[in-house]
């Protein structure tokens, strides 16, 4: 996933960070779910989609099941965001993303996946 990334390929990043994500969840893997979470989210902020990439980023970040490497990797990208996105929706996604729960961030994602194979 992250390799397409580095490398412009969005769809296939998507694809893999997507397949990632259902499989975590489908076994239980919190960290290995927060990784692919964290990368479709890196996902969002290049399609322009800052302000649920920074909800998500800010999930990962706060979340105890996250390794320090994925937060250095979240942090990253949300510093990056802050160029991009109003600090007033910046703060308002931030805060959504803390309050969250694992499920109500994975849920949108399930839906549009569900919605784009239709």
């Amino acid at each position: 996933g992250f390799a397409d990334l580095a490398l412009g390929q969005m769809e296939q990043a998507r694809v893999s960070f997507t397949d990632a994500l259902g499989r975590a969840m489908q076994h239980h893997q919190v960290s290995n779910a927060l990784y692919a979470l964290i990368g479709l989210a890196s996902v969002m902020t290049r399609e322009d989609d800052g302000v649920r990439a920074a909800e998500i980023f800010a999930f990962a970040i706060q979340h105890r099941f996250t390794p320090a490497l994925f937060r250095d990797i979240a942090r990253g990208e949300l510093t990056d965001l802050a160029q991009r996105v109003s600090l007033d929706a910046l703060a308002a996604a931030r805060t959504r993303g803390e309050a969250s729960s694992l499920e109500q961030i994975v849920s949108p994602l399930r839906l549009g996946q569900l919605l784009s194979q239709s």
